[in-house]
C-alpha cells in the first residue's frame, strides 16, 4: 500500500484520542506552513533582486538587487533548515513521521507474506 498523500489520510491511532491526534496533525501542518512561508518570502525576494537588475538602469538599485540574492537564498535556507529541526522534533516528541503508516506486527507480516 502507498504511504498516504494527505494528513487525513494518515491512518488513525486507536491508542490516542482523536483530540491527540487532531493536535498533532495542526503541529505538522503549521510546521509545513511556515516552511512554505519562508520560502515564499525567499522567492518573492530572489524575482524582486532580479527585477531590479534586469529593469532598473540606476547603479544604486542595481547593487540592492545583488545585495538581494544572498540575503534572499539566506532566507530560504534558514526556512528550510527551521522545517527540518522542528520536523525532527515532532518525530522525537510524538514518535511518528507526517503523513507515518504504523508498523504492522509480525502476525500480520506472516500471514501476508504467504
Amino acid at each position: 500500500m502507498p504511504p498516504p498523500n494527505d494528513v487525513k489520510d494518515r491512518p488513525i491511532d486507536h491508542d490516542q484520542p482523536v483530540r491527540d491526534q487532531l493536535a498533532i496533525d495542526r503541529t505538522i501542518l503549521s510546521n509545513e506552513r511556515t516552511m512554505l512561508a519562508y520560502l515564499r518570502t525567499a522567492l518573492t525576494l530572489l524575482i524582486v533582486s532580479f527585477a531590479l537588475i534586469r529593469f532598473v538602469d540606476d547603479v544604486v538599485f542595481i547593487t540592492l538587487g545583488v545585495l538581494l540574492i544572498p540575503v534572499s537564498l539566506a532566507i530560504g535556507w534558514i526556512g528550510r533548515s527551521r522545517y527540518q529541526r522542528r520536523k525532527a522534533m515532532i518525530q522525537r516528541l510524538y514518535g511518528q513521521t507526517p503523513l507515518s503508516v504504523p508498523k504492522r506486527d509480525q502476525h500480520e507480516t506472516a500471514t501476508s507474506d504467504s
